[in-house]
């Protein structure tokens, strides 16, 4: 599990390091902001399943009633990496093709911007 978290760090460097490179924007696909949710979930399991289970300090109680929780947000973890990997599968499938881009609308010095137009 410390090897995974080592190894997605360097993911996340590694493509953090290729935007900037070639000019592109940073998390604005649906395949980054699963990427970055997936990473931050998974780096809270690693971190409540060390501190329960692995660290010796932890009681049978909380090792006991955290189980299922670490069950379920594992499988939900797994899903969600899932997910991830198959929007960048479609996202390099399709040439580029962003899958529910963020899109910030742009405005003129001489555009007014009101509210409740």
């Amino acid at each position: 599990m410390c090897r995974d978290a080592c190894v997605q760090d360097v993911g996340l460097w590694a493509a953090w390091k290729f935007h900037n490179d070639k000019g592109i924007d940073n998390f604005y696909s649906l395949h980054s902001w699963l990427g970055l949710a997936c990473l931050f979930l998974f780096s809270i399991q690693l971190a409540a399943g060390f501190a329960t289970f692995w660290y010796p300090g932890g009681s049978r109680n909380s090792r006991v009633a955290l189980m299922p929780w670490h069950v379920f947000f594992g499988i939900y973890i797994y899903a969600l990496a899932i997910a991830t990997t198959t929007t960048g599968v479609l996202i390099v499938a399709l040439g580029g093709f962003v899958i529910l881009g963020l899109v910030t609308p742009t405005y003129n010095k001489t555009d007014v911007i009101r509210g409740n137009e």
